[in-house]
């Protein structure tokens, strides 16, 4: 959503921080999750998770959790105070290297490639953009 106080207007999954009655990773990802877009915790079965990310500008450490939804996303309910539209894209079509660019940045002495998808008119880049390409490099697409 554009009113957040952090990565306003960016693309990002659903997630958080660990509140204290979190008793794991997954616990918060879930939680995160129906509170943003209303996911119900109940259709989803989790994968696995992938290595930690690092936000650069708002000093995160982002542990992403892959799932899987077998009966579908259901019944949505976006929290617009953190969600402006909810975005659906096929992974085949995030898997097209044409629409994948990267460019070296550099921020505190230290160089980092930074992804870029261009998915229409979309543009996922940063955390998530690392989240995905980690995703897209770990999986093998049909």
């Amino acid at each position: 959503a554009t009113n957040l106080r952090s990565h306003s207007g960016e693309i990002a999954f659903p997630g958080g921080s660990v509140d204290p009655d979190d008793t794991s990773i997954v616990m918060t990802a879930l939680r995160e999750a129906q509170e943003e877009i209303g996911l119900d915790p109940a259709r989803v079965e989790v994968v696995g998770l992938l290595s930690p990310v690092f936000t650069v500008v708002s000093n995160f450490l982002i542990t992403p959790v892959v799932a899987f939804l077998p009966q579908g996303l259901g019944e949505i309910h976006l929290q617009a105070s953190e969600v402006h539209e909810l975005l659906f894209a096929p992974l085949q079509g995030l898997a097209d290297p044409t629409i994948l660019h990267t460019e070296q940045w550099t921020r505190d002495n230290r160089k980092r490639l930074v992804y870029f998808y261009d998915y229409g008119s979309y543009r996922i880049w940063g955390a998530t953009g690392r989240m995905l390409n980690a995703f897209l490099e770990t999986i093998s697409l049909p």
